[in-house]
């Protein structure tokens, strides 16, 4: 089995421009393998609840990812609330995961677009980050979140880490690879 040479991440936050360094070491095994069936269905194309914080909370894939600019070494999802009373779902957050820069700059440019719909971004469209990285943005559903959900979003960060690690650990096992 081909093992990552990548040790960490980047973790850009477009709304404030923050990065911060993910290391592998952050995924636990037991982690990787409840998130094991959320990443076939990323691969699928289909959404997928998020194991662990609570119902409602889903994981939509935008596009499949094998057509992010020719390599299936990008992933791009919205994390969605369930709202009561049946309504449309909030859209609470994109988040991108490059493996490749070759897709990588197609996805950095639909995350900006994401983030400008939803109040801006701190982070420069055309500079991406050198791949691997893991962009999020916040979205204009987290404003309808319920009362009292929105302080207990610090799930989100984590999530989207482990999510990006798992992609990135997959795409390096299903190609063969020696680096994510």
């Amino acid at each position: 089995m081909a093992r990552p040479a990548t040790r960490a991440i980047a973790h850009v936050t477009l709304h404030t421009g923050d990065i911060a360094m993910c290391p592998r070491s952050s995924l636990a095994d037991d982690t990787r393998a409840a998130l094991a069936p959320l990443v076939e269905a990323m691969r699928a194309g289909r959404p997928a609840s998020i194991p662990g914080v609570g119902p409602g909370w889903i994981v939509r894939p935008i596009g499949r990812p094998v057509d992010h600019g020719g390599g299936r070494g990008c992933l791009h999802v919205r994390i969605e609330r369930q709202l009561a009373g049946g309504e449309e779902p909030a859209l609470v957050a994109s988040v991108g995961v490059a493996a490749r820069s070759l897709c990588g700059c197609r996805l950095w440019r639909q995350l900006h677009q994401d983030a400008s719909q939803a109040g801006g971004h701190r982070t420069d469209p055309a500079r991406q980050p050198v791949a691997p990285w893991l962009g999020t943005a916040l979205l204009s559903g987290v404003a309808l979140l319920p009362p009292g959900e929105l302080p207990r979003l610090g799930w989100l960060a984590d999530f989207s880490q482990c999510l990006a690690w798992c992609w990135l650990l997959d795409v390096v096992e299903s190609s063969g690879q020696a680096d994510a």
